[in-house]
């Protein structure tokens, strides 16, 4: 039977093209570190919208806490939260997450994201949980382009930073 399980172990690793976590990340910006009262000295990948039945939310990830480290590495924002996870194999692995005031250790099983089902939501539930690219699909739709696109730029969307400069 642990031939069996290890077989298993194996191949599904090896299937196993990128990754996920099955929840959308951000940098911290300034307003989200005033808004949610996150310390100057919290670095690491905030989490936003936790897709429903993905490792994330089964593992008990919610949206606000930030990740700090990956496995065993540290991360300090989205980028290297991105590169760590990619260095990981589906199945479990560690997350050092700050929720609040409480340093926590979570164990999540990561899936591969081509077979994770994003979920669809309108753009503006998704701008309101914190993703910055639905802000700015708002920009092009609506008379407060400032607004959303300012908003999206808080979020770490670079392409509304870029379009709120123009």
């Amino acid at each position: 039977m642990a031939l069996l399980e290890s077989v298993l172990a194996v191949s599904i690793a090896a299937t196993c093209s990128a990754p996920s976590l099955g929840a959308e990340v951000t940098n911290i910006s300034h307003r989200i570190r005033r808004e949610r009262q996150i310390p100057s000295f919290v670095t690491g990948a905030l989490v936003g919208p936790v897709w429903n039945g993905g490792p994330a939310a089964r593992a008990g990830f919610e949206s606000g806490d930030v990740i700090q480290g990956v496995g065993d590495e540290l991360v300090q924002n989205v980028c290297e939260f991105e590169r760590a996870l990619s260095r990981q194999r589906c199945g479990e692995v560690r997350f050092a997450v700050r929720r609040g005031t409480r340093n926590l250790e979570i164990t999540a099983a990561l899936a591969d994201a081509g077979r994770l089902r994003r979920p669809k939501r309108s753009d503006a539930a998704a701008c309101r949980d914190g993703d910055g690219a639905a802000c700015r699909n708002l920009a092009g739709r609506d008379d407060a382009v400032d607004h959303f696109l300012r908003q999206g730029c808080d979020l770490g969307d670079g392409e509304s930073c870029y379009r709120l400069a123009l």
